[in-house]
């Protein structure tokens, strides 16, 4: 009899020690977060730190973009002389794989990084004068000549037609002096059948 009730009060002890344990348990947790007591430790830390994590907080780290076999490297240069952007495509050199986007800039001094993607990066800079492939109409020993732009901006002269420059209006003498930018091929025959007539 005494062993029973020995047994029965050991029972009692330990039921009122575990649902004790369960409450103190619970009215620290609810304690440290009454608005929100579902919220992880990490998501209290963030908070307290003025949204900063503390030292303590695993936070996933998400590394910034570099460049693969695959990323395609694009180059557009804009001219001011004629408003045009030239975009050029190239694949990206091996020794340029795995680079960021301050790595990729050192090695193209003279540009600036558009966009930068492990997909594609695009180079952008900025050009006095026209691109490559406008028509110039201009003077070249006292006639009227035909000039053709290229990389740099230079002129390379295309012809020297038979028209003299001196025949010319005043006002045309003083265009074709200061270079008359045209587009196409079309427009310098245009222009030159105008002058004849």
């Amino acid at each position: 009899m005494k062993s029973r009730v020995s047994i029965r009060r050991l029972a009692l002890v330990c039921t009122v020690v575990l649902i004790g344990g369960f409450a103190i348990g619970y009215l620290a947790a609810y304690d440290r977060n009454p608005d929100n007591p579902e919220k992880s430790d990490a998501a209290e830390m963030v908070e307290e730190g003025n949204g900063q994590p503390s030292d303590n907080t695993i936070m996933d780290y998400v590394s910034e973009p570099r460049t693969t076999f695959d990323t395609r490297l694009i180059f557009k240069s804009s001219y001011s002389g004629c408003g045009h952007t030239v975009a050029e495509q190239q694949k990206l050199r091996e020794e340029l794989v795995g680079l960021d986007e301050n790595e990729i800039h050192k090695h193209y001094p003279g540009w600036e990084v558009e966009k930068f993607h492990s997909e594609e990066v695009v180079l952008h800079r900025q050009i006095e004068g026209v691109c490559p492939g406008h028509y110039i109409l201009g003077i070249e020993n006292g006639y009227v000549a035909v000039y053709q732009t290229i990389d740099g901006g230079k002129r390379e002269l295309i012809r020297v037609t038979d028209i003299p420059a001196s025949i010319l209006r005043l006002r045309d003498q003083e265009r074709l002096r200061e270079g008359m930018l045209l587009d196409s091929m079309e427009e310098v025959n245009q222009y030159l059948e105008d002058l004849g007539s």
